[in-house]
């Protein structure tokens, strides 16, 4: 198990990392019709640095469902996750999530190999705007999509458009680099749990 943040592990690892995610992005393109993109620390890794941000430890990645407002995402959300368990790509780290995961909006896939897993969030849209699990209502979809691609490492992904405006909306001060992991502009909320309970 390579060490948790990125400045703890070798440059192999991490390019190895950023490899695994190209290859998934590319999977479920062809397999589930799913455009991902970089999403929070991730996000702002690649906007800031072109690379990922060495006091975080995990890759965050995100995809724009089809539904339109909170029930029709917590359908949506089971059926991709049933999708990917049927692929072999979902990882469930504990119970709680086998039970509640597949509706809080966000899962966890393995690479390809299986070697590394990423952070997966289902967004959507509402009435035009741009809802993500954790924040809620962050903006209109029309700030953020379509998407526009960036470099990560080396590779190039999708983020969402004006992505300078969404790292304000999640962390405020995103251009200074802090030693802390936190969306403290934006806490996030969990806005679907209480949707499942």
């Amino acid at each position: 198990m390579p060490p948790k943040k990125f400045k703890d592990r070798t440059k192999k690892q991490k390019d190895k990392l950023v490899n695994d995610l190209k290859e998934l992005e590319t999977y479920l393109k062809k397999e589930l019709n799913i455009q991902i993109y970089l999403h929070y620390g991730t996000l702002l890794g690649a906007v800031r640095e072109n690379n990922l941000i060495p006091n975080d430890d995990d890759i965050d990645i995100a995809y724009l469902g089809k539904a339109k407002n909170k029930k029709e995402a917590i359908k949506e959300i089971q059926e991709i996750n049933k999708k990917l368990e049927d692929l072999g790509l979902l990882k469930l780290i504990k119970d709680k999530w086998k039970k509640k995961g597949y509706a809080l909006g966000q899962c966890f896939v393995y690479s390809l190999d299986k070697k590394n897993s990423f952070d997966l969030y289902h967004t959507w849209k509402d009435g035009g705007r741009y809802i993500c699990p954790h924040q809620d209502d962050i903006g209109l979809v029309k700030d953020y999509f379509p998407l526009e691609d960036c470099r990560l490492g080396n590779h190039t992904f999708k983020i969402p458009k004006n992505s300078k405006k969404l790292l304000f909306e999640l962390y405020g001060d995103w251009e200074t680099p802090s030693q802390t992991k936190t969306t403290k502009k934006n806490p996030f909320k969990w806005v679907l749990r209480k949707s499942i309970s």
